[in-house]
């Protein structure tokens, strides 16, 4: 059973201020659970040490322990260390989203308000769902619907995060690399350069995306660490397949991970190759050499990044 501590703070704003600094310097991850009554005050907490990149803790030990606590409302907030003091890792990973989007259906069925899943990093703090609307960082739509974001980002929430991010807003900049249409579902790939208020670094990310003839859009991202080993996967998949072209077998397949959100591959049965792609969850059939659209993206996406960093270095 994890230990319920004192909450600092006469309300949500001064808790998570105070933790964002106390956690300023740590250099594991720490979960740090609020338990907030109807008046907005945090009026217990825990905190679970977690290791290097990673914090984990019984979600619903943490609902059951609010409604004996008769709090109305919760809120996660955790730390993303990071080495240099000049830099902030704000941005939610996979597992923080999916997290949420856990956290949001189980506080609903319990009755208990959502005040926030909150990052924090060198000092610089960061709501996810105000994020994901505001800021369109990288998340597939089928994992946390507009509907889900507008019913629980109450206006009460967003001015705390207003007031508590003033000096970390998010700002992104898109550059299309690619849009073409395969199988009849638009392919639009991006780069993204993501940057913070007051810092200087950048960080870049592919954004890939389907749409399909209804106009639902379905995405996916890839790190640039995740496109560089992509695309020596993909090539390496494709000459798999032109080496099986024209032999007999029964049945096999090939597949190859890009990202939590985007993998492909190809299957072989009898002597008919076929390959697919999934970008979220939607899979897209498509012919063995239509995968090279990945590989040019990845080549091209490495252009721009180039011809960026370069204009901002000439600058």
């Amino acid at each position: 059973m994890s230990v319920i501590i004192s909450a600092p703070g006469k309300d949500i704003n001064e808790f998570i201020r105070h933790l964002t600094n106390d956690l300023r310097t740590r250099r594991v991850e720490y979960a740090i659970i609020g338990f907030i009554n109807s008046q907005g005050q945090p009026i217990g907490m825990i905190e679970e040490k977690g290791r290097t990149s990673w914090v984990g803790f019984d979600l619903s030990n943490i609902i059951e322990t609010a409604l004996k606590l008769k709090a109305t409302g919760l809120l996660l907030l955790h730390n993303h260390p990071v080495a240099s003091k000049d830099n902030a890792q704000l941005l939610p990973s996979n597992e923080d989203i999916n997290l949420l989007k856990e956290m949001l259906g189980r506080i609903e069925s319990a009755g208990l308000e959502y005040c926030g899943f909150w990052i924090t990093s060198n000092g610089h703090v960061a709501e996810i769902l105000y994020q994901i609307q505001y800021s369109k960082i990288l998340t597939s739509q089928e994992k946390i619907s507009e509907i889900d974001i507008n019913r629980f980002l109450s206006v009460d929430l967003k001015n705390i995060v207003i007031s508590l991010t003033k000096t970390s807003l998010l700002q992104i900049y898109w550059y299309k690399i690619k849009e073409i249409y395969i199988t009849r579902h638009k392919y639009l790939a991006h780069i993204l350069k993501i940057r913070y208020w007051g810092s200087e670094d950048e960080v870049y990310s592919f954004k890939m995306s389907l749409e399909d003839e209804n106009d639902t859009e379905y995405s996916g991202s890839m790190t640039i660490e995740e496109a560089t080993k992509a695309y020596d996967a993909v090539k390496e998949l494709l000459n798999i397949a032109k080496h099986l072209q024209g032999k007999y077998i029964e049945y096999t397949e090939v597949k190859v991970t890009l990202s939590d959100q985007i993998n492909c591959g190809f299957y072989q049965k009898d002597y008919e190759q076929s390959a697919f792609l999934y970008i979220g969850s939607h899979p897209l059939f498509l012919k063995v050499e239509s995968l090279d659209v990945i590989i040019e993206t990845i080549e091209k996406g490495f252009e721009i990044i180039e011809r960026v960093v370069n204009k901002n270095d000439e600058t």
